[in-house]
């Protein structure tokens, strides 16, 4: 039940969209036989629609003789093109061997094409036929999708872009502040004035030193006098100054 509901969808789905299709090279206004001429021409021009168009009035016999071969043909060029609606198209002549055998190898390959070129149910129609193949016809299948691709779909040559033409980029090289410390001829005034420095302090402390050992030793020997005295020894010193 739940294919017949997926294949009716398709089905509407396709019939609205070829029914709805507007085409260059398809004119209501005219007959059949100058919508194919003017295809035609399209298709010579390389137009992926022109050579769809035709495939659909060979396969439908309209305008010209019926010819499942022509048809197959078109709907080829028109898919390896990039048109999204001609392999599934191509796809069915393979699904109802039409002017081919039966191959359902090459209705997923197709039906793969169409989803690749933007069908909207070319991928889900490709796994819908999965499910009647063969393992072994599965891996063959994708052999032809990949060898296709290879064809059809080849990487597109890079181009390569010009550098552009920059202005120089102007570098201020900071360099680091030297240490005092790091300049020889600068450490060795400082070591000097420093010895000069512990010079003069030296000497400054060594005559305080002096004086005051001086008079600590005067003080120290006129008391050592002054406690052997007499009194006599006193009043004679007196009279002494006194005469002076």
């Amino acid at each position: 039940m739940k294919d017949v509901s997926v294949g009716k969808i398709i089905a509407l789905a396709l019939f609205m969209m070829v029914s709805g299709s507007t085409w260059a090279c398809v004119d209501k206004a005219v007959d059949d036989m100058e919508n194919v001429a003017n295809c035609k021409k399209q298709a010579i021009a390389g137009d992926a629609d022109g050579y769809f168009q035709l495939g659909k009035f060979f396969s439908q016999g309209r305008g010209v003789a019926q010819d499942y071969s022509r048809a197959l043909e078109n709907f080829q060029s028109a898919a390896e093109r990039g048109n999204p609606e001609a392999p599934y198209f191509l796809s069915n002549l393979y699904l109802y061997a039409k002017g081919v055998k039966k191959d359902y190898r090459q209705v997923y390959l197709w039906r793969h094409v169409a989803g690749i070129n933007g069908y909207p149910f070319g991928y889900m129609s490709r796994d819908q036929i999965v499910k009647k193949m063969k393992a072994v016809e599965i891996t063959q299948a994708k052999v032809l999708v990949k060898n296709w691709l290879a064809e059809y779909r080849k990487p597109q040559p890079i181009k390569i872009i010009k550098d552009v033409v920059k202005e120089p980029v102007t570098v201020i090289k900071v360099e680091r502040a030297e240490s005092l410390l790091e300049r020889p001829e600068i450490l060795v005034v400082l070591i000097l004035g420093l010895g000069f420095v512990l010079l003069l302090s030296g000497r400054s402390s060594g005559a305080v030193r002096t004086i005051e050992s001086s008079r600590v030793t005067g003080v120290g020997r006129y008391l050592q006098k002054q406690a052997g005295k007499t009194r006599v020894d006193h009043y004679l010193d007196i009279q002494k100054a006194l005469e002076r």
